[in-house]
């Protein structure tokens, strides 16, 4: 239950990081950040602003913030792990097959590489793998 709770940790961060950006109340290029973490301007910073960073009609970032939260909450909590652990996988393999589109979007339509969309994609993919070993 430590792996869920730290990918949670990091997922939760990184999606932040993204609705901070798109609400402008943090640079996109924040120079406190490690260059890898930080959305350059130009193609990275547009993805924003595309269809598929909308998925739900709302920015992909706050089902992630949603997402994430309830994962951690999960794993942190005994109690709440056999009541919720096939609501939990559900929404994990849910996230994954979001992951897998957007990668094929990010690739093959946008042809945009954006490190920090990846890395949630690889996140979530992980914590589904923890999930089904749970």
């Amino acid at each position: 239950m430590a792996g869920i709770a730290v990918l949670s940790c990091m997922g939760f961060l990184i999606a932040l990081y993204f609705a901070l950006v798109h609400h402008k109340l943090m640079p996109s290029d924040a120079r406190f950040l490690p260059r890898f973490c930080r959305i350059e301007s130009g193609a990275c910073a547009s993805l924003l602003s595309t269809a598929d960073a909308r998925l739900l009609k709302v920015p992909n970032f706050y089902p992630g913030l949603l997402f994430y939260a309830a994962m951690f909450i999960f794993a942190v909590n005994p109690i709440m792990v056999k009541p919720l652990k096939e609501t939990m996988l559900v929404a994990s393999a849910i996230t994954v097959v979001a992951s897998l589109y957007l990668t094929y979007s990010l690739l093959r339509k946008l042809k945009i590489s954006c490190l920090l969309c990846y890395s949630s994609h690889i996140i979530n993919f992980s914590l589904f793998i923890l999930m089904v070993l749970v």
